[in-house]
């Protein structure tokens, strides 16, 4: 099973939702139903005028690239990674996610890239909001 890290502002999440908390439970029932509180959250978010301003403003500021290309090594590295993460250096919830990541597994199970420091960085940016529908990073 592959898996792609995108995590979410947690404090937007229940603001949204209203009093949803979010704990870890080895109970599949509970996570189900997080899974479905999540999803609805998501797809609510994804649809908001906010996300799509940002997917506007994600668009426009790609610039020049090969988007085969760009494609091909998204795909190429989430095949080839059990856990892949795309992030910014300086994104506080990236280095978080990277400390979290570093400290639950072994460098050598996990992929980080640091799409701000590529030449086509906003490109792998746009492509990845293509799959996502989000434009935030991790």
């Amino acid at each position: 099973m592959k898996l792609i890290i995108l995590f979410f502002m947690l404090s937007v999440i229940s603001k949204q939702a209203g009093a949803l908390s979010i704990t870890r439970t080895t109970s599949f029932s509970n996570r189900t139903l997080l899974k479905a509180n999540l999803n609805g959250i998501e797809n609510a978010e994804n649809d908001s005028l906010i996300n799509k301003f940002k997917k506007f403003i994600a668009k426009n500021a790609k610039g020049d690239y090969d988007e085969n290309e760009v494609r091909g090594r998204i795909q190429n590295e989430i095949s080839k990674n059990k856990v892949m993460m795309y992030s910014w250096v300086n994104c506080p919830f990236c280095k978080k996610a990277k400390a979290e990541l570093s400290g639950l597994m072994e460098p050598s199970q996990f992929k980080v890239v640091d799409i701000d420091q590529l030449p086509e960085g906003k490109g792998i940016r746009y492509e990845l909001s293509q799959v996502t529908g989000r434009t935030s990073l991790p």
